[in-house]
Formats: structure tokens, sequence, C-alpha cells
């Protein structure tokens, strides 16, 4: 399918969720490896009213995943064109900004290290959180070997 037919696609169904959007861009056969694939689409396409900064479920869950390259190729052809928004590769529209300034190759590694940078401070952070929470994410952070 070319991108004109793509597009065309798109503009025919306006009624599309966000999710179901992005769910036509990808190839069947790696997104049926993709670690979110049973997950719900809110967590990734959270409404513009509440944060658009992935969860900690979300980011531990795309960290891990066998197709995460895959999944940051696929959203970098398409980015702002058709999906202007949501969690890919366990990243925000603005970070993986960041990773296109890097030489494709490098994608991988450095998308990792940002959400590995990301998990941190969010599982560190906050210090309204009751102390059996912040046992229980520095546990966490000590099994992911980040502590």
């Amino acid at each position: 399918m070319t991108h004109t037919d793509r597009d065309a696609r798109f503009d025919e169904d306006a009624k599309l969720s966000d999710f179901e959007r992005a769910s036509t861009l990808y190839d069947p056969e790696w997104l049926e490896q993709a670690s979110c694939k049973d997950m719900n689409q809110d967590d990734f396409f959270p409404p513009l009213n509440k944060s658009q900064q992935p969860s900690v479920e979300v980011t531990l869950t795309c960290r891990s995943c066998p197709v995460r390259k895959e999944c940051l190729m696929t959203i970098a052809e398409f980015e702002g064109k058709v999906i202007g928004r949501g969690f890919f590769g366990g990243m925000s529209p603005q970070s993986r900004q960041r990773v296109y300034t890097y030489p494709v190759e490098q994608w991988t590694d450095v998308s990792h290290e940002m959400i590995t940078d990301y998990l941190v401070s969010k599982l560190k952070g906050g210090q309204n959180v009751p102390v059996k929470e912040r046992r229980a994410r520095l546990t966490m952070l000590k099994e992911m070997g980040l502590e």
C-alpha cells in the first residue's frame, strides 16, 4: 500500500480513534509480537485533558518490548501527518522528536536510555509517595538493575 493510499484511507474514515488509526499503520507480522497488543488503548492515547506523559506501566511495557525498534521506525514515518499524539516505543511525541535528531541506527539505544532515565525519575520521585509504595518502587528499580 502506498503512502497516498494510506492517507486516503484516513480521510475516508475520520471517526476512527487514534489507536485504530495508529494500528492500521503497523505491519501485522510484528504487531503480533508487540507487548502492548492486548493493553487498553487509553493507556497509549490518553484523553487530552490527562497527562501526556506515559505511565510507568506503559514505559515498562515498551522498554522490554521485542519490537520497539519497529514501532519507532513506523511512527517516525507518520509522525505529525496522521498521528500527532500517543505513546509509541514508550515515548511521548516530544521525546520521540529528540530521538529523531540522532542517526536512525542509534534510535533504539538512545530511546532505551531516555526511557530508563524517565523510569528512574518517575519511580524515585515524589515526596508524597507513601513509604510502602516508595519501597515497592525501589525494589522494582533494583530488579531492573537501575538502583
